[in-house]
């Protein structure tokens, strides 16, 4: 019942947000401002939650040694996202924290890799609204918007006709998403949502003793980006025998869903070799940010005849750690299992199309792009349509990248016994 929850919620958070097409041409003017900075989901502690002294009455009761953990959250970035924060590094010997069972064992591994179950399964399968199959390291996953709008009983005639499947063929990823409504920009899905309809319905941060939040970004269509106050209620439970005081170190770990959206004009020259006059030629173009902690530095294109081709740099330009976005799950203190390197520096190519093109690009690697030292690098390309023409002319570019986030803060707190 609860992943039904999720899964409503998810959902009411998307819709909530069709109230026009995003326009995949350049950011320019009052837009572009909403795409700078390095920040996604910032965390700022609230005063004297808690404070940086607390006493003691070992003749108290419970609200006698009560106090507040209160942490604030702002996106600062362009993103659409959905998260979860958890509150850790604390003796749970000496305080309770109300909501946070950490004696508790939980099997919420929330990557969707299926070969995780067992290399033998074999056959089909059905969950809430994913269908799917598996056959030796090979695995498909269907999930179908439609289908859990009429389930839920709202109306989501947008959703009916949007298919997306994905799944591992051969050890390589295959990624398709199918939307077939005359008039309606895929655009529609980008910033945020489409990464939440494909990865978001995947994960109960709730499952890990998380306090789950869905944040709007700061765009053009709502200035300032969302915030929400998180808060735990928690107590000394114990005091240690012969102890007069002791500091405390509270833990807070935010994990979330983001994007790094772009959509620069290029340049498509169908006879790159001839010197005759025209409005625009190939080169390259760089960022020094994109609204989000991770930065698409620079985009070099190289023109053929019939193809182009584009080669991108991307960075971890954020104070956090990257999650590929299906094993974000794994990013709670609190997971039983651990953490692995497949886990880390994974960003997927969610979506780069070309001049409103309904296809996505080829590139390589198709989808995962790993980060080492906290840079990666991929290549696309793009069959170009109007060779004939022989005149070169701008067409923007949409560039969407997935990824899940990891950042922490702290604050130590010192208790002292009065009683």
């Amino acid at each position: 019942m609860k992943g039904m929850w999720i899964l409503a919620a998810t959902l009411t958070l998307l819709l909530s947000g069709c109230s026009g097409i995003y326009n995949s041409g350049p950011e320019t003017g009052d837009r572009q401002y909403y795409y700078e900075g390095f920040e996604g989901v910032v965390m700022d502690w609230q005063p004297n939650s808690p404070p940086h002294t607390l006493y003691y009455y070992s003749d108290g009761d419970k609200s006698d040694n009560a106090f507040d953990i209160s942490v604030k959250l702002m996106n600062k970035g362009a993103s659409l996202t959905q998260g979860g924060l958890f509150v850790s590094g604390y003796d749970p010997g000496m305080i309770k924290v109300e909501g946070v069972e950490i004696d508790e064992f939980s099997f919420a591994d929330c990557s969707f890799d299926l070969e995780s179950i067992g290399g033998g399964m074999q056959g089909r399968f059905d969950c809430f609204f994913l269908s799917g199959s598996k056959k030796g390291s090979d695995w498909d996953l269907g999930f179908d918007f439609g289908d859990m709008c009429e389930d839920f009983g709202w109306d989501c005639d947008l959703w009916d006709d949007l298919d997306i499947r994905f799944g591992k063929d051969g050890g390589d990823w295959v990624f398709d998403l199918d939307y077939d409504r005359e008039g309606i920009s895929i655009d529609y899905f980008n910033h945020g949502k489409l990464l939440i309809g494909t990865f978001g319905v995947f994960l109960n941060f709730g499952q890990n003793n998380g306090r789950e939040y869905y944040l709007e970004g700061d765009t053009y269509t709502y200035p300032g980006g969302g915030t929400d106050f998180i808060d735990w209620e928690a107590y000394v439970k114990s005091w240690p025998l012969g102890l007069d005081e002791t500091d405390q170190t509270f833990l807070v770990t935010n994990c979330y869903l983001y994007t790094t959206y772009a959509s620069p004009q290029i340049c498509i020259d169908p006879a790159p070799y001839s010197e005759t006059e025209k409005v625009c030629r190939p080169g390259i173009q760089s960022w020094k940010s994109n609204g989000a902690p991770v930065t698409i530095n620079v985009l070099e294109q190289e023109n053929t005849p019939r193809k182009i081709f584009f080669t991108m740099e991307i960075s971890n330009t954020g104070t956090g750690d990257i999650f590929h976005p299906a094993s974000l799950g794994r990013c709670s203190p609190y997971f039983p299992g651990r953490v692995t390197s497949k886990d880390l520096d994974v960003v997927w190519i969610g979506d780069i199309r070309l001049s409103g093109d309904p296809e996505r690009l080829k590139c390589t690697p198709d989808y995962e792009v790993r980060l080492q030292d906290g840079r990666g690098t991929f290549t696309c390309e793009y069959d170009v349509k109007y060779a004939t023409a022989k005149s070169a002319y701008e067409a923007p570019i949409v560039i969407e990248l997935w990824y899940g986030y990891r950042e922490t803060d702290y604050r130590s707190v010192r208790f002292k016994r009065v009683s």
